[in-house]
């Protein structure tokens, strides 16, 4: 900080020694004034005194007219130090004596025109401060010395004529003397009076501003970033509270500084801490902590780099979790990333230190063994990847449940399979499709055989999810009759599936594909309500009341909201709930027991029906069958098939039957197709039937025709092929 060039003592000083020498000055230049005004008074006086003194001492000589008389007069009177010189004029003007102290002031002077008659005057003023050196003169009427009085004089001294005039001309040398004395007295007197007070306000200064000058340099400091410095106090004056403030001010900048840098380096740690985990996130996945695609890639490409120099193999295993959107829908998605945590966490251990597991989203997994043994290399993946089926397959303890999962992992192998990232990931996931297409917690190595069947799935996969947009499903319908084939009871709503190129796609071909991929759901809610739709418009006639049968997947009955979309469904078309019946899987039931059990409870407090659709070709408990509130049991079409010679078939229809009959459920029997089977499915005691025997699966619009017939009581020509018992 650079230091002012005039400071504020110095100021201060220049400003109280002005002050102080305008006032020693102005005072002594009033009393000069003063004293010169006394003087020039006193001057007067003495003048005028004089000049009268003279006038009475010359009265009898100005009277007798004696010269000498006068003479010694005025010469006497020259003698006093001031008087230049004396004059004696008669009333007529005329000189009559004059006495000068120089031979210069010997002319008389002239009398002024108006004379004084009774007081002596002075002729002429004293000028200025310091008058110049001159004479002043001052004049005194001759007067009659007073005693009786005389003939023809006038007795008052007021109406006397004056005898003459008596002039005394004085140098005012010795009145400047004195003023000048005096002046250089009073001015020699001021400047000390000056200097004094000079030195007292320098002290002065020096004692008050110094806590100034000391806070100026503090602050100077405190400009520089010292804030340590602080102002001695000194007094509990002005000054002392400015210096305690000041220091008070730097104690808070102190704190404040020191607080703005915690907080600065605090921000700078949450900065880097923030740019650190965006650039972990950039790279790794949020829900499990593993490796992302990103990095993924990356470290692959280091691992082939790596493995091509060493000569060894590099083993990339994609792992598909099972059923895992099963676990979202009925659990919950927290339920679910809990899950994929310990699969991640499985996976990182099993992997150890001789790879690494990420994960690419979703429930899908990429395991990466970096140093295979060249030779052993496929033997030494297949048996890893049956150890990551194993460890993803352990059951997982979520809200005092178990939830089990399973896998199916696709295997690809460096060199063999792809020379990059892109390729041995590419050939990983064509195996992991095949594999779940070959039933699911399966293992599959990368050939190229499989590379075709996968790739059509895809393109099925892709032409399914473009169908449920461009509205490509129908809906057909077998019809169900009685036993004794009379009395049409209802009717199974299937999908079909009219493709704009291929035409009529087999449910065999597509619905294993909507299964895997999870579009069953959307597809299974489409059907379900165009079946309500459907069921409404053919029972406007109350006296034959026709059921409609919608087969329910493990997917959609896992779902938390299946209740809510049959009910919305029901209540949409007003059809009544029993009227609408369900079928349903027993390996869909038996897939999370407990959940199935409850969500059959609640479609039941609907009012809608349930059977179990294929029985007998799962393997659920018995005991847990009498726990179900199904209405009705489906004989599944293989045992149907061997009647009647088929002696085990036909046991287990009797057996079927049987225990439905025990339960109070009603049967009904699949893939009927000739007259002798629906004959031994009546005397066994079959409730229903469907089959092509009774009546293929059909549009909408010719089951309406149908049913139009059935209820006029005239078969349309349609049924004229079929064999009625």
């Amino acid at each position: 900080m650079n230091r002012p060039t005039l400071g504020l003592a110095a100021k201060l000083g220049v400003c109280a020694a002005l002050l102080i020498l305008l006032t020693t000055v102005s005072l002594a230049i009033s009393l000069a004034v003063r004293h010169q005004q006394r003087q020039s008074e006193a001057f007067r006086e003495m003048g005028l005194g004089l000049a009268k003194t003279m006038a009475e001492q010359v009265q009898m000589g100005v009277f007798s007219g004696s010269a000498d008389e006068l003479e010694r007069i005025a010469h006497g009177a020259s003698a006093f130090p001031d008087v230049a010189s004396v004059a004696v004029y008669d009333a007529s003007g005329r000189f009559l004596a004059r006495h000068a102290k120089m031979p210069a002031e010997r002319a008389a002077p002239v009398l002024p025109a108006n004379r004084p008659r009774a007081q002596p005057a002075m002729l002429g003023e004293l000028d200025g401060l310091l008058p110049e050196v001159r004479q002043i003169s001052f004049i005194a009427p001759v007067l009659m010395p007073a005693g009786p009085a005389m003939p023809g004089v006038e007795s008052s001294p007021q109406e006397q004529e004056p005898l003459g005039h008596v002039v005394v001309s004085m140098s005012t040398a010795s009145l400047r003397e004195q003023l000048v004395l005096f002046m250089e007295t009073a001015l020699g007197a001021a400047a000390l009076m000056g200097l004094l007070g000079v030195a007292v306000m320098a002290m002065l200064a020096r004692h008050v501003l110094q806590p100034l000058r000391e806070v100026t340099v503090a602050a100077g400091q405190v400009a520089a970033g010292h804030l340590e410095h602080q102002v001695s106090v000194r007094s509990h004056d002005e000054a002392g509270v400015l210096a305690r403030a000041f220091n008070a001010m730097t104690v808070q900048l102190r704190e404040a500084r020191d607080t703005l840098e915690q907080r600065v380096a605090e921000r700078t740690r949450q900065l880097e801490e923030a740019s650190a985990e965006a650039y972990r996130l950039a790279k790794h996945d949020a829900l499990t902590g593993l490796p992302n695609r990103v990095l993924l890639r990356e470290r692959l490409e280091r691992g082939v780099d790596a493995a091509a120099r060493r000569d060894s193999s590099v083993a990339v295993f994609f792992v598909d979790v099972d059923h895992f959107k099963a676990v979202n829908d009925s659990l919950g998605h927290d339920s679910g990333d809990l899950v994929l945590q310990a699969i991640a966490q499985r996976l990182t251990a099993l992997i150890a230190d001789d790879g690494f597991a990420s994960r690419l989203g979703g429930d899908e997994f990429v395991v990466v063994h970096e140093a295979l043994p060249r030779q052993q290399a496929a033997a030494m993946a297949l048996a890893l990847a049956r150890r990551a089926i194993e460890a993803v397959c352990q059951p997982v303890a979520l809200s005092g449940q178990e939830v089990r999962m399973g896998a199916s992992i696709g295997v690809a192998l460096f060199p063999e399979h792809g020379q990059d990232a892109a390729t041995l990931l590419r050939a990983a996931d064509t195996a992991m499709y095949a594999a779940k297409t070959n039933g699911r917690m399966g293992v599959q190595l990368f050939h190229a055989d499989i590379e075709a069947p996968v790739r059509e799935r895809l393109h099925l996969e892709t032409d399914l999810r473009r169908a449920l947009i461009d509205d490509e499903f129908e809906v057909w319908y077998q019809p169900q009759w009685s036993i004794d084939g009379q009395r049409l009871v209802g009717a199974e709503a299937l999908v079909r599936w009219r493709h704009p190129e291929r035409g009529l796609v087999s449910p065999a071909l597509f619905i294993p594909v909507a299964e895997t991929s999870g579009l069953i759901r959307e597809i299974g809610a489409w059907v379900l309500e165009q079946a309500v739709c459907d069921a409404r418009a053919w029972n406007t006639d109350k006296a034959s009341p026709l059921r409609v049968a919608v087969n329910v997947s493990a997917c959609q009955l896992n779902r938390s909201d299946i209740v809510e979309t049959v009910a919305k469904a029901l209540a949409a078309y007003r059809l009544p709930p029993a009227l609408l019946e369900l079928e349903l899987t027993e390996s869909g039931i038996v897939e999370d027991p407990e959940h199935g059990l409850q969500v059959l409870l609640r479609l039941q407090a609907l009012g809608v029906q349930l059977s179990i659709d294929d029985f007998g070709t799962g393997f659920s408990s018995l005991s847990y069958l009498t726990r179900l509130p199904v209405n009705a049991l489906k004989i599944d079409r293989s045992f149907v098939a061997g009647l009647p010679d088929a002696r085990n078939d036909l046991a287990v229809v009797q057996a079927i039957c049987a225990m439905a009959h025990k339960l109070g459920l009603k049967v009904v029997a699949e893939g009927v197709e000739t007259p002798q089977q629906l004959e031994l499915l009546q005397h066994i005691g079959c409730d229903m039937a469907q089959g092509y025997l009774l009546g293929k699966p059909m549009p909408q619009a010719e089951f309406w025709q149908l049913l139009l017939a059935k209820r006029s009581n005239s078969v349309p020509s349609s049924m004229s092929s079929r064999a009625a018992p």
